[in-house]
């Protein structure tokens, strides 16, 4: 909270996560890539993928948004509240899954990536995001966690699963 009563939340990832530059470059695409799609998402107002910063650390300043957790209140709704809101839960994952990528792997700024052999552009019909977004390597745990991260393979994209 600022002192202008502004609110905000400063994200860091934990100090076991790998890859940490991938991780914070694709959730911050990420989020603005499904904004920009209409899906209800905090906005980010800055980020570094990096550590070599003033923070010393990797982190995403994000809107805070306010709220009830649904946990805390889903027995106070009345039948007709609660499915409703399945309903928009169910409406909001209809949209998610009828989203086409060219190829399998994790969301990111194409800027945020330096090789551009490890990066498939996404088409978008959306002047403001055009070349902005792109396919890139997969930030799935499996493919980095302990010795895993040192290995020298391709970690996506792939376009092996899509025409």
């Amino acid at each position: 909270t600022m002192n202008d009563g502004f609110q905000l939340v400063a994200r860091i990832p934990c100090p076991v996560t790998e890859p940490k530059f991938f991780l914070i470059a694709s959730e911050v695409a990420t989020m603005d890539f499904l904004r920009s799609q209409g899906i209800p998402v905090p906005k980010v107002f800055g980020y570094s993928a990096r550590s070599d910063n003033a923070a010393g650390t990797e982190y995403i300043f994000m809107e805070l948004v306010q709220g009830n957790n649904l946990g805390d209140i889903w027995f106070q709704l009345s039948e007709k509240e609660r499915i409703n809101l399945v309903f928009q839960i169910v409406q909001m994952e209809s949209r998610l899954l009828s989203l086409r990528f060219p190829a399998g792997g994790s969301l990111y700024y194409c800027k945020d990536l330096q090789d551009k052999s490890s990066w498939i552009d996404i088409p978008s019909t959306l002047p403001t995001s055009k070349g902005h977004f792109c396919i890139g390597p997969n930030t799935t745990l499996g493919l980095w966690y302990g010795k895993r991260r040192d290995l020298s393979v391709g970690r996506g994209p792939c376009k092996c699963l899509f025409p």
